[in-house]
């Protein structure tokens, strides 16, 4: 069952890493199922607190507005691996940018592997 408490602040653990303030993050299927313990990946495992969220849209030190992958993205910041983010156009809303990836990779995902278009 999800609990809500506080986290120390994100760490870099590597030079490909930088830290996001978030602004949206989508909640997708694998995160309910990681928050809940029923995702196949965390099952016969002992829970272990982690904050979920995989990507999202957040602003880097210098202000720059971005969509990344990165870790615990439902958080107020997060880490993200600067080899995976993309910079948001101007006039696309944060909560849109950060639905939209898990929309087009789902439907991406589904016509390639399902219906065979290459």
């Amino acid at each position: 069952m999800p609990q809500y408490t506080d986290f120390p602040e994100p760490r870099i653990n590597d030079d490909d890493q930088l830290v996001i303030i978030v602004k949206a993050a989508a909640l997708k299927n694998l995160d309910r199922g990681l928050a809940k313990g029923t995702h196949y990946s965390v099952e016969n495992r002992r829970p272990n607190a982690k904050i979920i969220g995989g990507d999202g849209v957040g602003i880097l030190a210098d202000g720059t507005r971005i969509y990344a992958l990165g870790e615990g993205m439902m958080a107020e910041k997060a880490i993200i691996d600067q080899k995976k983010m993309v910079k948001i156009p101007d006039g696309l809303d944060n909560a849109t940018a950060a639905a939209i990836p898990n929309a087009v990779a789902g439907s991406a995902m589904a016509l390639r592997f399902r219906a065979g278009i290459r």
